[in-house]
């Protein structure tokens, strides 16, 4: 009786074998006495054990199967040696009797008569009827050769059919159930079958399959994952008891949807539905998985069982993206300097370059994935041209950013009437930046060349892979292929592929592979991710292309002011003409804003723009304010909102509850906010809001400060980003400048008051469009 019990991390172990424990079923003691030979008896419920039939007995446990129970605290331990592990013979009965008397709460002594056979407990055990494991029959096992089916409906002296019955319980409390079909009484879904079988073997059952092969369940393993080429390899063995079987073996029987390995002529395994195995590919008889494809190889890479060589261990290091991949400084050539975050995502993108591998950088907006791509691009080899599309509101911003960070780089914008038209002239180009509708008008022409890096701004443009701008994009030749969004789903999971499509086709699979293949090309983090990264308030500014309608209609207003008005001034002078003066710039700037504001029909780039942002925010589940001087524009904009089916909320001069409106938006659920200048400059705390978006641009910088300081103040908890909308090559660009030096000038102009700017201050708003 003197067997080890032993215990590691909290389980308990016997002979090597793991056991589970029960602390919920009580036991009960006592004799049974047939004939001169007492025998020691343990009920568990309805089931009823011999004492011998128990593989060990500890002090204060026994185990019986795979499972070790508490013996009954009430009965001395000296009561059950005396009958372990073999009954006694011979013992005087007249001495239990007495015994029970003197000593109360000892065991119970049950006198029997002797049956036809030996009583033997029964035993369950399942046999399979097909080959998938869903049907079964269950039978008892009485030994000295008594097997009867379960659903056997004849009477033998030895049967227990209450013990059947509870053995039959253990077997309904798995995934089977009572169901007759053909041959068969039992039957378990096929999502079932392994973990119920599972269960039951865990339990000690034997299992047997159509084949009368007995079952075991899956083992240790010996497993080891190399990289001898561009490929890495899974190796190695299973255990299933005292047989072995191959990984390829395994993966083979999954592959073709078996729950069983064939060990032997008389056994079989469980297969385990791990996702170590579920997913991996088998090409001739070996699991080879592509270096794109590592993604499947997430759980291994955390299993400590699996042994990794060197190749395959420092692979795992470098993909965990952002502290583990190897730091790498930009060039001297890039004119910034990165928040950690920043320098994280170059570290990653420079380690997709080099492995050979393309990306998504899917950061939220306002974080600087732009300026992370430019940091990346001053670390690539020089040669063949590098190709950035965006959408044609983004050009000039692009040619902003590398002017500001990469000064050095040759910049040349494939865009107008007069853009280069032969292959020879464009493939000597540095960097070539060009715009989605061109991408699709000029695709002979861009597909003919092989790119050293190709880059899509704004990504989801290509959202759907069957239009043609989509099927442009993927005909591209580089390399070298990023995607740049921030909303890398905006709809539906197919977005995501049709970008995958162009970055990586070979990852394209069903939805729950493909993002695990996905996941080590893909980076996206959120501000409130990186908010100890970032100042308390970032400011941006984007300059907005006008579309092709509304530069016609902006061209044709400031012919009109040159022939007109400034000709009276020449003549006249400045002060009879001040309110002309003001009326010809206001109209400029509604046309900036959207040429719909002087009743012609058509969008303005920024207005385009500005509902590509909000995509963003609605998407991200972020809030934001939309501040205009103009109450037209907010409700033009409020249009758009509504066909979006976008919840919202608006403020301005006629608004009568202004701290119900307030405070419906930072405890309710709208996303955004419309607010006009002069009713929400100041006043108001919207610290609900994560953006600001400044539709048009204020000649006073306090104004603006004002407007965003309504977010930006106490009880904030994470960072503001603020961004203004400036079209390009108008009066507001021009304003801009003007503002950073003549700062009373605007004041003055756009405050209504006496002002004092000469005719020339005037010839350079008026100039700032093409037409001179």
């Amino acid at each position: 009786m003197k067997h080890k019990l032993e215990q590691y991390e909290g389980h308990f172990f016997y002979k090597d074998k793991k056991l589970i424990v029960d602390l919920i079923t009580s036991s009960h003691f006592y004799y049974e006495v047939l004939d001169n030979k007492v025998e020691g008896k343990l009920r568990m419920g309805s089931k009823e054990i011999s004492i011998g039939q128990c593989e060990a007995i500890f002090p204060g446990w026994f185990l019986y199967g795979n499972v070790l129970r508490s013996l009954p605290e009430e009965v001395d331990y000296k009561w059950i040696e005396r009958v372990y592990p073999a009954p006694k013979e011979g013992e005087d009965h007249h001495f239990f009797k007495t015994l029970q008397k003197e000593l109360k709460g000892q065991p119970e002594v049950i006198w029997k008569k002797a049956p036809e056979i030996p009583l033997i407990e029964a035993l369950p055990f399942l046999m399979l009827t097909d080959r998938s494991g869903a049907f079964a029959d269950l039978w008892m096992d009485y030994g000295q050769g008594h097997k009867v089916a379960m659903h056997d409906m004849k009477s033998f002296a030895w049967r227990t059919p209450q013990v059947e019955k509870a053995w039959e319980r253990d077997l309904l409390e798995t995934g089977f159930i009572r169901k007759q079909v053909d041959h068969s009484h039992y039957y378990c879904s096929l999502d079932q079958v392994t973990k119920s079988l599972t269960f039951l073997l865990e339990l000690g059952w034997k299992i047997f399959d159509y084949q009368k092969r007995e079952v075991y369940r899956q083992g240790s393993k010996q497993l080891h994952l190399e990289m001898p080429n561009d490929h890495i390899s899974l190796k190695g063995t299973i255990r299933y008891d005292s047989h072995e079987a191959n990984i390829e073996q395994v993966l083979g029987a999954f592959t073709r949807r078996e729950h069983f390995v064939t060990l032997s002529e008389a056994a079989v395994g469980l297969i385990d539905p791990s996702p170590h195995w579920a997913e991996l590919p088998l090409e001739g008889g070996e699991v080879i998985i592509k270096k794109s494809h590592l993604g499947l190889l997430s759980s291994c890479f955390a299993d400590e069982e699996i042994i990794k060589t060197p190749p395959v261990q420092e692979l795992i290091h470098r993909i965990g993206r952002s502290s583990e991949v190897k730091a790498i400084e930009p060039s001297l050539s890039f004119q910034g300097v990165l928040y950690p975050y920043q320098q994280e995502g170059v570290n990653w993108l420079y380690f997709l370059y080099e492995s050979g591998f393309n990306g998504l950088l899917a950061d939220e907006m306002g974080l600087g994935k732009t300026v992370q791509v430019l940091a990346l691009l001053s670390l690539l080899p020089k040669g063949a041209p590098l190709l950035i599309i965006a959408p044609t509101s983004l050009l000039f911003n692009w040619k902003l950013e590398f002017e500001k960070f990469l000064p050095s780089f040759s910049l040349y914008l494939h865009t107008g009437a007069d853009r280069i038209q032969d292959k020879e002239s464009l493939q000597k180009k540095e960097v070539i930046i060009t715009s989605y509708p061109l991408l699709r008008l000029d695709a002979t022409l861009l597909h003919s060349i092989h790119y050293s890096s190709i880059i899509l701004d704004e990504a989801q443009v290509i959202k759907n892979k069957e239009a043609q701008v989509a099927k442009a994009a993927y005909q591209l030749q580089a390399p070298f292929r990023l995607a740049i969004t921030g909303t890398p789903i905006e709809n539906r999971w197919e977005d995501l592929t049709s970008l995958f499509t162009f970055l990586m086709p070979e990852l394209i699979c069903a939805k729950p592979l493909m993002k695990k293949k996905i996941q080590p090309f893909l980076m996206r983090r959120k501000k409130d991710e990186v908010a100890l990264d970032l100042p308390e308030k970032c400011e941006q500014t984007l300059f907005v292309e006008m579309t092709e309608a509304q530069q016609v209609i902006y061209d044709q207003m400031v012919v009109s002011s040159k022939k007109g008005l400034l000709k009276k001034i020449e003549e006249e002078g400045v002060a009879p003409h001040r309110m002309a003066i003001f009326e010809a710039i206001l109209r400029l700037r509604q046309i900036c804003c959207d040429p719909r504001l002087i009743h012609e029909e058509a969008e303005s780039g920024k207005y385009l723009q500005l509902f590509e942002d909000l995509e963003e925010v609605i998407a991200n589940g972020r809030k934001v304010l939309i501040y205009s001087q103009f109450t037209t524009m907010l409700r033009l904009i409020e249009k758009g909102i509504l066909a979006k089916n976008w919840s919202y909320l608006y403020l301005d001069g006629s608004t009568k509850n202004r701290e119900e409106v307030v405070c419906q938006f930072q405890e309710g659920s709208a996303s955004i906010f419309l607010i006009s200048l002069k009713a929400g400059g100041v006043g108001l705390n919207l610290t609900a809001a994560d953006y600001v978006f400044l539709y048009d641009p204020w000649w006073n910088e306090a104004v603006e400060s004002q407007a965003i300081d309504r977010v930006h103040r106490h009880g904030r908890k994470s960072i503001v980003i603020a961004k203004r909308y400036i079209t390009r090559s108008s009066i507001e660009e021009k304003m801009m400048q003007l503002k950073s030096y003549k700062a009373s000038l605007a004041r003055d102009l756009f405050d209504r008051e006496e002002s004092n700017f000469s005719l020339q201050d005037l010839y350079e708003l008026l100039s700032s469009s093409s037409i001179s």
